[in-house]
């Protein structure tokens, strides 16, 4: 198989990501990948990696606004 474009390994963190925030385990992740990707478990343990990575990130600023709300509360 063909390795996947840029584009498509976009699309795929994309969806790993919406999973992932939606509740999705790992093997119903990889289940996913392996269907409708044809992807190794490696390959969908790196697009998960990259996807808690990217959750983690767009969190912070949340994290800190809360955080700024509780210390002006004391």
């Amino acid at each position: 198989m063909a390795k996947a474009t840029q584009a498509e390994q976009e699309a795929r963190l994309t969806k790993v990501y919406e999973m992932l925030v939606g509740g999705a385990s790992r093997p119903a992740v990889l289940q996913y990948a392996a269907k409708n990707w044809q992807i190794a478990t490696r390959t969908t343990d790196e697009l998960i990696a990259e996807a808690k990575r990217r959750i983690i990130e767009d969190a912070k600023p949340q994290q800190e606004l809360e955080l700024s709300k509780a210390i002006l509360r004391l």
